[in-house]
């Protein structure tokens, strides 16, 4: 069994801008764990399915974004989950909630779905610092970032599917979003 999921990826400019905020969580905050994962917005977390069942699932996500449209995706300051993990703040759009929505359904429905991890209600965000953020440094953190300004948008255009290699997530493929 492979372990893969399926996200939205900011463009270059933007990630960078990002991955400057996870530099800062991990020399100021000793939070580095997110240095290790793809600056992304999950829309499916990590399912597994059989290693070689990875090209059916790949031609599968080709013909569901083909049918889907490209998108706004607004980022807006930033909030925290359980005093553990500080994120980037996205938008709910309805656009981005019918994405997920459908895409969940379908990967419901093609049987991609046996789950890693227990995630409840989908709720959209870019994780600056995860689980490695011990609660002193939380709160130092936050109570640098809670405060902050930070906006920006881009344009969604593809959905990227990840497969993780035991070592670290690795892009298995891109699918553009042409309906």
């Amino acid at each position: 069994m492979s372990i893969y999921f399926i996200v939205l990826r900011p463009p270059t400019r933007l990630e960078n801008e990002i991955r400057s905020f996870q530099n800062e969580f991990a020399l100021n905050y000793h939070s580095s764990r997110q240095l290790n994962v793809p600056v992304h917005i999950t829309l499916i977390a990590p399912f597994q399915i059989e290693e070689d069942k990875e090209p059916e699932l790949q031609k599968a996500l080709q013909k569901f974004a083909s049918a889907e449209h490209p998108f706004t995706i607004q980022l807006m300051n930033f909030s925290c989950f359980d005093k553990r993990v500080i994120y980037q703040s996205v938008l709910e759009s309805i656009e981005l909630m019918k994405l997920q929505t459908a895409l969940s359904k379908w990967t419901n429905e093609k049987g991609f779905t046996s789950p890693v991890h227990g995630y409840s209600k989908f709720r959209p965000h870019i994780t600056l610092a995860n689980r490695d953020l011990d609660k002193n440094n939380f709160e130092l953190a936050w109570s640098d970032f809670k405060e902050r300004k930070f906006t920006a948008s881009f344009t969604a255009r593809e959905i990227c599917l990840y497969k993780h290699d035991g070592k670290i997530w690795q892009l298995a493929g891109t699918f553009e979003l042409n309906g």
